[in-house]
């Protein structure tokens, strides 16, 4: 991804990034006047669901203003299953768990099936 018009980019494949990346990159966003729909991995997903590390997501990230929606992505291909539906909505649960154990009320989620 190149960096235009953004010079700000979050290492998603370089693993997980640590709450201290995370806040910074959302404290940069919201300087650059940029609302951030964020991705939850999708090895967090598939094989196994990751609800801790996604309800901690959560918990980092909704107490910045910027963050707009989360975006969960089944992008099956001949490596990988179809996320089945049900994870897909424990995923949201957990988000909505992070989001109200910091008192923001639970926002919106973009699902893409393909």
């Amino acid at each position: 991804m190149p960096p235009s018009p953004f010079p700000i980019v979050l290492n998603y494949f370089g693993g997980t990034n640590s709450s201290v990346e995370l806040d910074a990159y959302m404290r940069d966003m919201a300087a650059a006047h940029v609302s951030v729909i964020m991705e939850v991995p999708r090895h967090w997903l598939m094989p196994q669901l990751m609800a801790d590390n996604i309800t901690a997501l959560a918990r980092t990230l909704a107490p910045h203003a910027n963050l707009f929606a989360w975006y969960l992505a089944d992008e099956p291909d001949t490596a990988r299953a179809a996320i089945p539906v049900a994870t897909l909505l424990a995923a949201r649960q957990a988000l909505v768990a992070g989001a109200r154990s910091v008192g923001r009320p639970p926002m919106a989620t973009a699902v893409a099936l393909c």
